[in-house]
């Protein structure tokens, strides 16, 4: 039987430029806080 390997060669992270709140979400389109965190 083949062994079979694997390395983790890099790692990273991105953080947006822009980020869409709640709030933000709630005047955009008809819904509110409680729904959005509900899902």
């Amino acid at each position: 039987m083949t062994k079979i390997s694997a390395a983790i060669t890099a790692v990273g992270k991105f953080v947006p430029e822009f980020v869409l709140t709640n709030a933000m979400l709630e005047t955009m389109v008809d819904t509110n806080d409680e729904w959005i965190t509900s899902r």
